[in-house]
Order: C-alpha cells, then sequence, then structure tokens
C-alpha cells in the first residue's frame, strides 16, 4: 500500500526547498559581481582607491542624514 501524503508533508517538503533556492535579489548581486569583476577599468579604479585608502591619501568623513530624514523618520 503507498505511503499516505498529507497536505503538510507537501508544505513542509516545500519550505525546505525554499530555504535552499536563491532569491532574486542573490542572483542579481551575483551578476552584478561578475559584471564589476569582468570589467578591467572598474577593477583598476578599485585596485586605485585601495591603494589611495592604504596610503593615506583618502580622507572619510562620516554620513549625516539627509534633512529630509530629519525631519520624516
Amino acid at each position: 500500500m503507498p505511503e499516505l501524503v498529507t497536505i503538510q508533508d507537501v508544505y513542509e517538503a516545500l519550505k525546505r526547498i525554499e530555504e535552499k533556492m536563491a532569491t532574486r535579489e542573490d542572483v542579481e548581486a551575483l551578476i552584478d559581481s561578475v559584471e564589476i569583476l569582468n570589467n578591467p577599468k572598474t577593477m583598476e579604479a578599485l585596485r586605485k582607491s585601495d591603494q589611495d585608502i592604504e596610503s593615506n591619501r583618502v580622507v572619510l568623513k562620516k554620513l549625516l542624514p539627509s534633512k529630509s530624514c530629519l525631519t520624516s523618520c
């Protein structure tokens, strides 16, 4: 006799599958990363930026909320 499968069994199986799936945001982030890594000009600019930071040629400023956020957040 075949095993009885309940709606709850199906629901739990689908939830386990869903937990392992990549989200649309994950896929878009991966595509963005691949595009950046495959662009030689962008990669060179990132290398130069890293060198500037390591050589203390960059002044980091604390970002403040915009005025609109101060009144509505």
